[in-house]
């Protein structure tokens, strides 16, 4: 399933609380597997204030879209300009409009 993030999340901190979990549910994984054209590095972890851990890519909290139901879909992308799909290539963890993936 595709991860997005939250243009308003500084690093490691989610703005995404209450309802709004229900949508964008946290992605967090003990056993990730990085891709080899990633670079394993970029991505960990912290806690949240409701006590859960949370993945991130470059200190950013990573989520998924409830409304995805398969592989590929990306029906979350572009709410409210502020929910994203990344590049990786481009993205540098300090807001996602310098690294969205809108093609």
């Amino acid at each position: 399933m595709n991860l997005y993030v939250y243009d308003l999340d500084p690093e490691e901190f989610s703005q995404c609380t209450g309802s709004c979990l229900n949508e964008r549910p946290v992605f967090y994984s003990d056993y990730a597997v990085v891709s080899s054209d990633l670079n394993a590095a970029d991505f960990g972890y912290f806690t949240r204030k409701d006590g859960r851990k949370q993945s991130t890519y470059k200190g950013i909290p990573l989520y998924y879209y409830s409304k995805d139901a398969r592989v590929g879909e990306i029906h979350g992308r572009d709410i409210a300009n502020r929910w994203n799909t990344i590049d990786p290539a481009h993205f540098n963890g300090t807001s996602v409009s310098n690294g969205i993936f809108n093609k």
